[in-house]
Parts: structure tokens; C-alpha cells; sequence
């Protein structure tokens, strides 16, 4: 049950797996190909990527940025129209 005045659908931090700051996440997540700090921040801003803020103190899950760019962020391959390139 949750407690009073929280949201249910707030994920739990979890033990034993760190939280890294916006310089951390970009090699975390991307490793050498990394965006840049400016655009890991204003996809936060937007709410592109999952986020613990206490005050001005901004933490990111590794796991669960993983998981929200997966699910936002992929674009399947188009089906061929069938059309011979040759």
C-alpha cells in the first residue's frame, strides 16, 4: 500500500543499483557514443527520460532510462513497397 499523499506508480530506488548524475548517464547508457550533457538535460526537462530530483539533485537509473528510450524511442525498420531498387 502506499503511502499517504504518494504515487503508486512511482518505482521504487533500487538497493544496490546506483544512481548516476547527467555526466554519468551518457556513457552508462550510450557508452562512447553519448549525446550531449545539454541534450540529456532537455530531454529530462521534457520528460523523455525517467528521473529522481530531491531539490536541485537530479539522479538517473540506468535500468529505467534504458527502459523508457526503448519504449519511446525506437523506430522499426519500414517494410520494403515491394519495389525493386535494381
Amino acid at each position: 500500500m502506499a503511502a499517504a499523499g504518494m504515487d503508486s506508480t512511482i518505482p521504487p530506488i533500487p538497493s544496490g543499483s546506483p544512481l548516476v548524475d547527467v555526466h554519468g548517464l551518457g556513457s552508462a547508457v550510450f557508452g562512447d557514443a553519448a549525446p550531449s550533457v545539454r541534450t540529456l538535460r532537455e530531454m529530462t526537462r521534457s520528460g523523455t527520460l525517467p528521473h529522481f530530483r530531491i531539490g536541485k539533485l537530479v539522479r538517473y537509473d540506468v535500468r529505467h532510462v534504458r527502459s523508457a528510450l526503448e519504449s519511446r524511442c525506437f523506430v522499426p525498420a519500414k517494410k520494403s513497397g515491394g519495389r525493386s531498387h535494381a
